[in-house]
């Protein structure tokens, strides 16, 4: 969603063209259709974990080269139709690597746009992306002390942090409406988004007497595990699964919350859930960890809490669910913050500078 939407941006405001390469998604999206103004050709790329694990060496080479090769015919089919000036790759995909080898041999060259933490030993296909780019681009200053610290590179890196159109506007009038005090969480349901910490937390503010509910959006592979959690706290009645949700419908359900949590356990670069929260005027408790206290600034359009210590959510709770006003507050100051510091048209304006620069080489 956040490139589609920067490139629609390019698109509309830019001098040069721009294209969407991206994995086909079967059921998720059409193949090569266009979204607004911009043209999304989808990718060939199987995703490697669909093959059974096999502890034969030779099966398991032969497999990754029929991927790779797979993804490459696919990605030399769409340069050669599109002929590509710049290649912006998002994050460490197949897809981006093949991208970037084939437009070297071209002499295309290509921008990295890092979105997350980068492993602690960088393998050599990470490392070679990233010490060929002409720029290397880091979504929080989190991650680029990270790109600095974990592949060495330090010159052409600049932070842009990423930005959306106003959430309000593009909600319009669907906002959700809940009986009680209502708190949300939005992610892949998986460990490191911390939503079984929060739950527990939860759970133990209602058993105080506390009178809220949980709006859950999301699915992943600890859906069932989370669901079984909820049962044995005895919170069913209080917390409830959305599943998937269209874009409006989430923006819907963050906008009927008093406050969003964004629980993480472990690092993120950048929290899209915090920025669409606080352009509509809602306060994010969130994590201390990589780039979320960029996004939320701790008692002032949210509050930031150590996930490692003990009754540190349920302090910085309380102070919503005892002081609603105060939470009315910290939203009504995130907003204007998002106005001001996180607009797409802020982002796109810095990825146009950045683009002319790869291009001047």
């Amino acid at each position: 969603m956040l490139v589609e939407n920067l490139t629609q941006k390019l698109n509309a405001e830019g001098l040069q063209r721009h294209a969407v390469l991206a994995p086909r998604i079967s059921g998720e999206r059409p193949d090569n259709f266009w979204l607004g103004n911009t043209r999304v050709y989808s990718i060939d790329a199987p995703d490697p974990l669909q093959f059974a694990a096999t502890p034969h060496e030779l099966v398991a080479l032969i497999t990754e080269r029929k991927l790779l090769a797979a993804i490459l015919l696919n990605v030399q089919r769409v340069l050669e139709t599109t002929k590509p000036r710049l290649l912006h790759l998002h994050g460490f995909s197949m897809v981006g690597h093949t991208a970037s080898a084939v437009g070297r041999t071209r002499g295309i060259p290509h921008i990295l746009h890092v979105h997350g933490k980068l492993e602690d030993a960088v393998s050599p296909r990470i490392q070679n992306q990233i010490n060929t780019a002409r720029q290397v681009i880091c979504v929080s200053e989190a991650v680029k002390e990270s790109v600095e610290l974990d592949s060495g590179r330090i010159s052409d890196l600049r932070v842009i942090r990423n930005g959306q159109d106003d959430a309000l506007v593009a909600l319009g009038s669907h906002a959700r409406t809940f009986k009680r005090t209502s708190i949300a969480m939005v992610g892949r349901l998986e460990p490191s988004k911390g939503f079984d910490i929060a739950l527990r937390t939860f759970a133990g503010l209602l058993k105080q007497g506390y009178e809220f509910e949980v709006q859950l959006v999301g699915v992943g592979r600890d859906h069932e595990v989370l669901q079984r959690l909820v049962f044995d706290l005895g919170i069913s009645t209080s917390v409830h699964f959305h599943g998937r949700c269209d874009h409006r419908e989430t923006l819907g359900i963050l906008a009927g919350s008093t406050c969003v949590v964004v629980p993480s356990s472990a690092y993120e670069g950048f929290s899209l859930v915090a920025l669409e929260s606080a352009f509509l005027e809602r306060p994010v408790i969130a994590s201390n960890i990589g780039g979320l206290p960029e996004t939320v600034v701790h008692g002032v359009t949210g509050l930031i809490f150590d996930p490692h210590v003990p009754g540190a959510l349920e302090r910085n709770l309380l102070r919503y669910l005892e002081n609603e006003s105060l939470a009315r507050e910290h939203g009504s100051n995130a907003r204007q913050r998002a106005l001001k510091e996180f607009s797409l048209n802020r982002m796109a304006n810095e990825i146009e500078l950045v683009h002319a620069q790869a291009l001047t080489g």
